[in-house]
């Protein structure tokens, strides 16, 4: 008799813990991909191959819209304008980021992991499983470049770096830097 209520025992706590487990709801992963009109086969390519097969979500980030990104987004949904002050590739970097994380913070569930990338970055099939195994509320996620023999990332310099192709932060680093303001001196004058 004894025998049958420890085999009760242990299968009520089996089956609790994998009903736990499956309540335990990992965060949803948001990557913003910056992108200029003239890279659209950039964005067909990561639209029929690596976005297709992944479970990262996912939007093309513009600087402002015009007739051509208006009807892409009508055949895609997947485009949003960041209404930036600077145009152009690799301008404003810093106001267009601050842009895409306001509009996370605004947008997507609490808890989630907001990432950037470019529109010329191809993701390995393990890449949402390595971002998750690492997810923290203060992540900072990326590849780092060590050009030096001693790896001290402690002191970050131009020989040792992350690199921005592809980052993903965790929703307590996001609202902290959203909760400064935005400074550039060609944007709201003297910071």
């Amino acid at each position: 008799m004894s025998i049958f209520f420890i085999f009760i025992q242990f299968l009520l706590v089996f089956f609790s813990l994998i009903f736990i487990r499956q309540k335990i709801k990992k965060p949803e992963i948001y990557i913003g991909i910056f992108a200029t009109l003239e890279n659209y086969d950039r964005r067909e390519a990561q639209r029929e191959t690596w976005l297709l097969s992944s479970r990262f979500k996912y939007k093309f980030l513009i600087d402002s819209w015009s007739p051509e990104w208006e009807e892409e987004n009508r055949k895609y949904a997947d485009i949003i304008s960041l209404n930036s002050s600077f145009t152009g590739y690799a301008t404003g970097f810093g106001e267009k980021l601050y842009r895409w994380f306001e509009y996370a913070e605004a947008n997507f569930p609490k808890g989630s992991l907001v990432g950037k990338s470019d529109d010329d970055f191809y993701a390995c099939s393990n890449l949402y499983d390595v971002v998750l195994e690492n997810e923290h509320p203060r992540m900072y996620f990326g590849w780092w470049h060590f050009l030096e023999e001693e790896k001290d990332v402690i002191k970050p310099s131009k020989k040792i770096r992350v690199d921005s192709q592809f980052v993903v932060i965790g929703w307590e680093l996001l609202t902290e830097v959203i909760q400064k303001p935005y400074c550039h001196p060609s944007v709201n004058g003297e910071c």
